[in-house]
């Protein structure tokens, strides 16, 4: 009888969540983990790969899906950029605010060619759709640099809007108001 192949979906925290509920690594291994909606560290991979046979860590968007994909077998692989593409049709630049690409090192905005797959604007958003959509790109909102030998690593966000903590997005507006009042309590 074959059996279909088994894996663990999730973020990054989540799939830390997972691995401390089980009492020691599951050797030999056959379970694979996919992760999405924060980059991948080299301490992430160490431990998961103690408990998946591949780990594959994704970037993407709604408006996108899933773009991008690195898979993991060993933690001798580079760790912490968005990967490569999943179709031959997908690209990615780091672009100035006028749109021009910018050179490795260098910090700019994230663009990702819109292929038919993907949306191609807002419902009901004209003003929003024209800020993301722009002359067959799509801008999420990530702040990014390529290196060397051209990978790609988010550096943050444009709007600053948004704290990305292994997949758990949240608002540093809301923090503030928390350290704010803890500060308020021991004054």
């Amino acid at each position: 009888v074959a059996y279909p192949r088994l894996f663990l979906l999730g973020s990054v925290m989540q799939t830390h969540k997972f691995v401390g509920h089980l009492d020691e690594p599951q050797v030999p291994h056959d379970i694979d983990s996919e992760s999405t909606g924060a980059a991948m560290t080299r301490d992430d991979l160490e431990l998961f790969l103690r408990y998946f046979r591949i780990v594959q860590s994704n970037y993407g968007s709604t408006e996108t899906t899933r773009t991008f994909q690195n898979r993991y077998t060993s933690v001798d692989q580079h760790v912490g950029d968005i990967g490569r593409p999943l179709l031959p049709d997908i690209r990615a630049e780091v672009v100035d605010d006028e749109g021009s690409e910018v050179n490795h090192g260098v910090t700019g905005n994230l663009r990702l060619r819109t292929t038919p797959r993907h949306v191609s604007g807002y419902l009901n958003d004209e003003a929003e759709t024209q800020a993301k959509f722009r002359d067959g790109w799509f801008y999420p909102g990530d702040l990014a640099h390529r290196d060397q030998d051209g990978r790609i690593f988010i550096q943050g966000r444009k709007d600053g809007l948004m704290l990305n903590m292994g997949g758990i997005k949240l608002d540093p507006t809301a923090i503030e108001k928390v350290v704010n009042e803890i500060g308020r309590a021991h004054v």
